[in-house]
């Protein structure tokens, strides 16, 4: 808890005030515009394969660094040549002092990878990240029959052949991110039946239009996609190089991951996609987790999410979604997690998610929503999360959270709303966050926050609060832990207003207008630690005004009109270690000020009236002063 409040109290106070570029130095490794063999070692069962020479036979592994090969060099080349960092910008070529008498190879032909023959067959592992590959050869890897792990991303690879990994039948994890693939043929993954993950992010695929693309991936469950250019998922659209005869003999393909039965996470974020027409999702029973943020979706067919019966994660923020018809979601019996943030939605209809009655975290931030119907939420009994912020709701209409009973946070930051009534929270016995900053509320009453008589964290701020009730805070103030009621209109705060938070542990009030502190106005807070009381008007501190904060670590009054210290102002503040007065108007402090806080290590004073002080003002003070 102190590490969050250290953190707490950082950020609090930041708010008043408002690669490494991973340098693979991999340099074109022997690819001028010809046939250029370089001679390497595997350690089994790994190869990493950077533009790397062994240094001797008998070490496990070795780390050679890249060079840049100058064009008038080659034809000096007679045997294998190493190089090291330091010379990486000279042009001297270094020969091996023993090269293998029968050198591995690894062939590349103007940028096309032919081959790794001579590695060892049982390598578990091959990386050839960074090499400016572009296409691979049939028998690049023809040797590799036991590979699992294959990185090939960070090239420029704009095709595959399509019958390169036949012999990688063993291979769980294929990496190809980062490259210009626009093209996968349908027989390329056929005997891939191991695979596991297909990392095809961050590459120019503009649209999957083959039902064949992914045949024979059957144990395939984590499949990416993202950050491409693919505009349309076709359930019954093939790939434009196959012929018309093939075309009609696929037909009966209801969808391009029909054969991916064991999936159970696909990536299709960061792409373009406008619609998600019927049934293109129609075969992928275990798909558990689905990601579609940041595309061009505005429309969802009522069939869209077919199938997908497992589903527990959907994110489909980020995108261009104006209204949700009650029977998009009805196939997903199973979801627990909705992500509909940033989208165009304007209005929440009573069915919008009547059939999600598992879901149990719903983000509707970020949109332009300005009203929701009174039962839109009726059938989401283990909701735990809500999340409606930055939206444009002037209200709460009476008893829409009614049958949220496990609801733990509720965040309205950021909204229009000005009243809140007794039947606003009514049905949240379980609410232990509630997040309200940034609305246009007045006053709270006695009655503003119904039943919530286990909140444990309630932000008001930014809002223009000009009178709080004496009890408006009685159903919880036993569970409260942190309060925020910083950047309002309160000039002041009657001491019944904090009786019984016992458990507080923060309480931000800066930037009100705050005149005075009362005689034992936090007598009730003994757990407090934070108080911050900056940006305020008050120019007096009444005797005994901290009384009960004998846990009290941090204090700060800074920007305010305090002319003077008075001797024992602070003495009840036994635990206090750190006290902030800077930027006041104080003129005088009076001997042994901040004596009787043994633990306090700073006093800031800096841009007072008064540029120094007496002596005898610090009495029996060691810390650090502040001037």
């Amino acid at each position: 808890m102190n590490i969050e409040l250290e953190k707490l109290c950082e950020e609090d106070q930041s708010r008043t005030q408002r690669s490494r570029l991973n340098k693979k130095f991999i340099l074109a490794t022997a690819i001028i515009f010809g046939v250029i063999s370089l001679s390497a070692l595997i350690a089994t069962p790994i190869l990493l394969f950077s533009g790397t020479s062994p240094q001797a036979v008998e070490k496990k592994t070795y780390t050679q660094q890249a060079h840049t090969f100058d064009p008038n060099e080659l034809s000096n080349l007679n045997s294998l040549t190493s190089f090291d960092q330091d010379a990486a910008d000279s042009s001297v070529v270094q020969p091996l002092e023993n090269p293998l008498s029968t050198p591995n190879q690894i062939e590349i032909q103007v940028h096309v990878l032919k081959s790794l023959g001579g590695f060892a067959a049982d390598a578990d592992l091959v990386d050839l990240s960074n090499q400016m590959i572009t296409y691979l050869d049939e028998q690049a890897l023809s040797s590799f029959t036991n590979l699992k792990d294959l990185v090939l991303s960070y090239n420029q690879i704009t095709s595959i052949n399509p019958i390169t990994f036949y012999k990688q039948s063993k291979l769980q994890s294929l990496d190809l991110k980062y490259n210009n693939l626009s093209i996968v043929y349908p027989t390329t993954f056929q005997r891939l039946g191991e695979l596991h993950e297909l990392d095809m992010s961050n590459n120019a695929f503009s649209s999957l239009l083959s039902p064949n693309t992914f045949e024979g991936l059957t144990n395939l469950q984590m499949l990416n996609l993202s950050s491409n250019k693919i505009e349309m998922i076709s359930p019954n659209a093939l790939d434009r190089l196959v012929s018309d005869k093939q075309r009609q003999s696929s037909s009966n393909q209801t969808s391009v991951f029909a054969t991916l039965p064991n999936l159970k996470t696909l990536y299709l974020n960061e792409n373009k996609l406008t619609r998600l027409r019927a049934g293109v999702f129609q075969g992928l029973k275990s798909l558990e987790e689905l990601h579609l943020s940041n595309n061009r979706i505005s429309l969802v067919n009522a069939t869209g999410f077919g199938g997908l019966t497992k589903l527990v994660t959907l994110y489909l923020d980020g995108n261009r979604i104006q209204a949700i018809n009650g029977q998009v979601f009805k196939p997903l019996e199973s979801l627990e997690h909705l992500i509909l943030s940033s989208n165009n939605l304007t209005r929440i209809s009573s069915a919008s998610f009547n059939s999600l009655t598992k879901l149990k975290i719903l983000y509707l931030d970020n949109n332009q929503i300005v009203s929701i119907n009174k039962t839109a939420f009726r059938n989401l009994a283990s909701l735990n999360v809500l999340n409606l912020e930055s939206n444009k709701l002037p209200f709460i209409n009476a008893t829409l959270f009614a049958n949220l009973r496990n609801l733990v946070e509720l965040n309205l930051d950021n909204n229009s709303i000005s009243v809140l009534t007794k039947a606003s929270f009514s049905g949240l016995a379980t609410l232990d966050a509630l997040y309200l900053s940034y609305n246009k509320l007045t006053s709270l009453n006695e009655t503003s926050f119904g039943d919530l008589d286990k909140l444990e964290r309630l932000d008001l701020n930014n809002n223009n609060l000009e009178f709080i009730h004496p009890r408006a805070f009685r159903n919880f103030s036993g569970s409260i832990q942190k309060l925020d009621l910083s950047f309002n209109e309160l000039n002041s705060l009657e001491k019944k207003t904090l009786n019984g938070m016992t458990n507080l542990d923060a309480l931000l009030m800066h930037n009100n207008k705050l005149t005075r502190l009362e005689s034992h106005m936090f007598e009730s807070l003994l757990r407090l630690e934070l108080l911050d009381l900056t940006h305020n008007q008050i120019g007096e501190i009444e005797a005994h005004s901290f009384k009960g904060l004998t846990n009290l670590k941090w204090l700060f009054l800074s920007y305010n009109r305090l002319s003077r210290v008075e001797s024992g102002m602070f003495r009840d503040l036994s635990g206090l270690e750190k006290l902030d007065l800077d930027n006041n108007l104080i003129l005088h402090i009076e001997p042994q000020a901040f004596s009787g806080m043994p633990r306090l290590d700073r006093v800031d004073l800096f841009n007072n009236t008064a540029s120094a002080f007496p002596q005898e003002a610090f009495s029996g003070f060691e810390g650090s002063i502040i001037l």
